[in-house]
């Protein structure tokens, strides 16, 4: 969301005792404090929220000044390719302090925290307390700040009412993984609300049957990006450089310096999967593959200042810099292709059984090759058994990365590529026969 938000004015004020709350959420910015709901009005204040340092913290007011709770977790929420779920409970009719709030992160109950003043008995909770009330998903509604940077999925508010964790999720039998189970309610009361995003032009919708639709502000995107098919994306925790600039879901990065490198945040040792990058600002730039946990993929190789990937003896790629366009091993450079100008598309195909890359520019592949028939790649590295994963890097300019989610940023691909059977993913160029997005899903089928 980053500068997008969703807002509603209350329009029939409640008095409650108990309420539910549960969302999906995957982050792609650490180290801020960012809001996921947020209602700022004198003395029905609330905030659920993640902390500067990645703490999950709860705090509402009962509608006369006074808090009515405040959590703060000594667990922190770092993954960036996960998506969390987290379910409150709250019913302050309860005897027993313990059951009046009750909170689930991926289907288990949090008991540790650095602050937890649970409500007293009987207490009300201001978020829906007044008409005046603005509920902001996404932004601190008072300073207009603390967007929250990332994907959201399924949120659910019920008022009046305190249900439990399993009626928005479940774990899976086989796995054990926590897994996502779109909520069907008996009641959701006067202020409830569930946002699925799964109308693009209208995401503020509510499915709850209550009509308590949310206007969206700011660039806001649908994606493809889910808890049932997580996709990925640049890894802001795997740079050469912490002060990149991070948007649209890890998508984008904007790259102030001299060859920065990058990982995504998905590697893989067998299968066949496709990407697309944007020259988007004319400069530098680059991408290829590499081997996991070593010289320029691993994040102990990326602190010590070393910025660039391809004078690696386990990092293969193309890249266009001043002097042309060239492919990459081991500070060993070739002429290769055409050049990469400002709009164009690289894409990169990898071939993780057989040890093979392709690149080509704007749905042709350079020097007459075919990833389909695995005929003249650009490399053909020894794999081994080895995880590998796409890395980028750029000089001066900006990253964007489409793993099959449809976008580079904010922009939707223009012409709509096919993509392999079976694959729901989207692309601006032909995705080659038998090579997939890289996402959970297709990893499980094809990887």
């Amino acid at each position: 969301m980053a500068d997008s938000y969703l807002e509603r004015t209350v329009t029939s004020a409640e008095s409650l005792t108990k309420l539910t709350f549960s969302v999906w959420v995957k982050r792609s910015e650490l180290g801020r404090t960012q809001r996921i709901v947020s209602s700022s009005l004198s003395n029905y204040m609330t905030y659920w929220r993640f902390s500067s340092g990645d703490n999950l913290e709860l705090w509402t007011q009962d509608g006369s000044g006074n808090s009515a709770f405040s959590f703060v977790s000594n667990k922190v929420f770092r993954d960036i390719n996960a998506w969390y779920n987290i379910v409150m409970s709250v019913d302050t009719t309860q005897s027993t302090e313990a059951d009046r709030l009750k909170i689930w992160v991926n289907g288990v109950q949090e008991t540790s925290w650095s602050q937890s003043d649970y409500p007293a008995q009987n207490e009300t909770i201001g978020l829906f307390g007044s008409t005046s009330s603005v509920v902001q998903i996404g932004r601190y509604s008072d300073n207009s700040d603390e967007f929250f940077n990332g994907s959201l999925s399924h949120l659910a508010i019920a008022t009046g009412y305190a249900y439990t964790n399993t009626d928005f999720g479940s774990f899976d039998s086989t796995s054990g993984i926590w897994k996502f189970k779109s909520p069907s309610l008996a009641n959701w009361g006067t202020n409830g609300v569930h946002l699925k995003f799964e109308n693009s032009g209208a995401l503020g919708t509510d499915s709850s049957g209550n009509s308590n639709t949310y206007t969206v502000n700011g660039n806001l995107k649908q994606s493809i990006d889910t808890p049932s098919n997580v996709f990925a994306t640049l890894n802001s925790l795997n740079t050469s450089n912490s002060s990149n600039t991070f948007a649209n879901g890890n998508t984008k990065t904007t790259v102030s310096g001299s060859w920065l490198g990058i990982s995504s945040t998905i590697a893989v040792n067998k299968g066949k999967f496709y990407w697309e990058i944007q020259n988007s600002g004319g400069g530098n730039f680059g991408s290829g593959i590499g081997k996991v946990g070593v010289n320029g993929t691993s994040t102990s190789y990326f602190s010590t200042g070393n910025n660039w990937l391809f004078d690696q003896s386990t990092n293969y790629g193309y890249y266009r810099n001043g002097s042309g366009t060239v492919k990459a091993n081991n500070n060993s450079t070739t002429t290769y292709g055409t050049t990469v100008a400002s709009g164009d598309i690289l894409m990169l195909a990898w071939d993780a059984d057989n040890g093979k890359l392709f690149t080509g520019r704007n749905g042709t592949w350079f020097d007459s090759s075919d990833p389909a028939n695995g005929t003249s790649p650009m490399y053909e590295p020894t794999i081994g058994t080895d995880f590998w994963v796409p890395i980028f890097v750029a000089e001066n300019n900006n990253i964007l990365v489409n793993f099959g989610t449809g976008y580079f940023g904010t922009t939707v691909v223009a012409s709509a590529g096919t993509s392999s059977s079976g694959d729901d993913s989207v692309w601006e160029y032909d995705c080659p026969t038998g090579y997939y997005g890289l996402n959970t899903k297709n990893l499980n089928t094809y990887g």
